[in-house]
């Protein structure tokens, strides 16, 4: 069982969020198994450069000419559909649909940042994360539900110090921008940024340095309905473990499904037959919303 990203998830039980563009999109890495056990139709469109964009978008031998080969091949595959009514196979059709429709609309500018002026660019910072948080900000504003923006390097144990003072800078200067270009647009209350990460660090130094740590770390959210100014929470004097409120993974996850609009336990089937949600047996935290 390979579980669904939350994007995948909201397209499953909500629909897709646009009839051109992509529900979910994932910047800076390659989307792997993003919709998990979930239909290929609910799989995210992965971005690899931010500042390279969606590539190849316009066809060499031009749109009608690409229209008229897949209306062929639908012609082709129509005998096989028929014995064969499986969602995957309809995903299969859909994915072309989708794509020809992208491909043909104006849309499709949200991916190209290079529209964007040198001075919202820098202002981002021009780093991947940075660009990464801009293009995510254009793809929010044309109608994509869920972007994941991902900022990888982040594994150093013994050179803590070297290492975030590489790294840290363009992340605070593009998550930072992103919440102010958004509350400036008007989108913050109705776009939920988060910053989180799959573990923390050990509050103490072992022979590797810090190591893994999942016990005990933290994560951001504004916007989206969310308590500003305030935490949740707390460690106890080491940071070594929670003292209140704890919050699981599962939770998060949960409190997240909860500001997009998904009710909380409701449940999609695996292909075995099991139902799962976002966040499993994790509940929204009420707590951080306003």
């Amino acid at each position: 069982i390979y579980h669904p990203m939350i994007g995948a998830y909201a397209q499953a039980m909500l629909g897709p969020s646009h009839d051109v563009m992509p529900s979910t999109v994932t910047i800076n890495r390659n989307a792997g198994f993003g919709n998990g056990f979930l239909s290929s139709s609910n799989s995210p469109l992965p971005i690899l450069d931010p500042a390279a964009g969606l590539q190849h978008v316009k066809p060499k031998q031009g749109l009608d000419e690409l229209e008229d080969r897949v209306a062929v091949l639908d012609q082709l595959d129509s005998t096989f559909r028929e014995n064969h009514p499986d969602q995957n196979v309809k995903a299969y059709t859909d994915f072309y649909d989708h794509s020809l429709r992208l491909m043909g609309g104006k849309d499709v500018e949200a991916f190209d940042i290079s529209k964007e002026s040198e001075e919202m660019r820098k202002a981002y910072g021009h780093t991947k994360i940075g660009q990464g948080c801009l293009l995510a900000r254009r793809l929010v504003e044309s109608g994509v539900r869920f972007v994941e923006v991902v900022s990888q390097g982040w594994d150093f144990h013994n050179n803590l110090a070297s290492g975030l003072e590489e790294l840290s800078p363009g992340l605070d200067q593009g998550v930072a921008q992103l919440i102010r270009d958004l509350e400036q647009r008007g989108k913050l209350d109705e776009t939920l940024v988060v910053l989180t990460t799959e573990f923390g660090r050990n509050p103490k130094s072992g022979g590797s340095g810090r190591g893994h740590y999942p016990s005990a770390f933290s994560v951001a959210l504004a916007g989206g309905g969310v308590k500003s100014g305030s935490t949740y929470g707390q460690t106890n004097a080491n940071g070594q473990g929670v003292k209140e409120n704890p919050v699981t993974t599962g939770d998060l996850h949960a409190t997240i499904g909860y500001a997009m609009g998904i009710k909380p336990g409701r449940s999609v089937m695996s292909p075995t037959g099991r139902p799962f949600n976002i966040g499993n047996k994790g509940k929204p935290i009420l707590g951080v919303m306003a």
